[in-house]
Formats: structure tokens, sequence, C-alpha cells
């Protein structure tokens, strides 16, 4: 996973293949299945910030945030947030974390990054959120559409039918097609069989 602040410059982002500008101090959110690249990106400045599910997760807390939030499962946008003048709790998590990472070692200093990592990402969310940017969607369908493409997933390999996965969703086979219509655009047999990207414009 990766959290990219633009603070100076404004690239063109490609996440599977759909493009989107970026403006100044901008922070987008990378899930590792996103296939990325950048366009005029020689002009930016800023910071690119990888972590790991093993890193963030140590409970099933942060585990349950990083598989069903919209920073890192929307299936139909690279999901990012603009940041202003009143956001000064966000940037002020996001410099603490870089403060951190430049102290000396010890045996707090895990500790201490995933917390901070964790309420940064909580309040990015929350900004997210507050944006409206996803008022398109049911928000019950957008969550099992995303529990589906998670079950897909997990169980690609041993089971392929629609059946199997309503059934996994304890939902009738008709609502699941309500869902994967409303939020991909696509039949749950072309999401099980197709290649429904995870980000994008």
């Amino acid at each position: 996973y990766d959290i990219i602040w633009i603070q100076k410059g404004t690239p063109v982002f490609v996440a599977d293949f759909n493009r989107i500008e970026i403006k100044t101090s901008t922070i987008i959110f990378i899930n590792k299945s996103h296939v990325q690249y950048y366009e005029k990106f020689n002009d930016c400045e800023g910071f690119i910030m990888p972590f790991t599910e093993t890193f963030l997760c140590r409970s099933a807390i942060e585990t349950s945030f990083l598989n069903n939030s919209l920073l890192f499962n929307n299936p139909v946008s690279a999901p990012y947030i603009e940041i202003g003048e009143e956001d000064q709790s966000v940037s002020d998590l996001f410099y603490t974390i870089i403060s951190e990472l430049e102290s000396v070692p010890d045996e707090s200093k895990y500790y201490i990054l995933q917390s901070l990592l964790f309420a940064f990402l909580l309040k990015c969310e929350r900004k997210y959120l507050q944006t409206g940017l996803d008022e398109m969607h049911d928000r019950t369908e957008w969550n099992t559409a995303i529990h589906f493409r998670n079950l897909i997933d997990q169980n690609f390999s041993k089971d392929r039918s629609v059946a199997f996965y309503a059934d996994k969703l304890n939902i009738s086979e008709k609502s699941l097609l309500r869902s994967t219509n409303s939020v991909f655009g696509k039949s749950p047999k072309e999401v099980i069989h197709g290649n429904v990207p995870m980000g994008g414009g």
C-alpha cells in the first residue's frame, strides 16, 4: 500500500489505466493491487509513504479497516483528498510520523508508528467521506460489492459460481446482481471471470 502526498506540481496519476489530474496538496491512496504510473511527474515534490498489511494490522480492528475502508477498496475511483488549511490535524499527524521515522530506534518505535499511521488513515477516511465523493452509490450495495471482491480474492481458485458467493454473503443472487451492477456496472459472473479494476478515475 502507498500513501502519496503531492505537495508541489500537478501530475497526472494513472491507476488501472484511468487518468486523474492531481492538484497541489493532494494525498492519494494506493491499493497494493493497483497498476499505476505517472505523467508529468518530474516537476513534482512530496512524499511517498509505503506500508504493509503486516505493519498496520496488529488486531482485527485494523484488518477490518484495511479490508473495508474506501481509501483502499474503492472499485471505481482512485481515492484522494485535497489538504487545506482546515486540515492541520491531518498534516500534523503526517509530519509526526516522519519525525518518528527519523528518530533513534527503540523498542517502542514500531508501536508508536503503527498507532500514528492508523490514526492518520482514520482522519483521512473521515475527510474523504465528508467530501461526498461516494454519494452516488448506496452504502449497503457498496459494502456488499467490496465484500464480494474480497471473497473472490480468497476463493477464486476453489469456486467461481455466483451461487457460491451469494451463499457466502447470505444474500440472494438477485441482490448480488443489483449490488455489482450499481458499483461495478457488471454482473457477478463478469466480476468473477473478468478483471474489474480496484482503482481508477
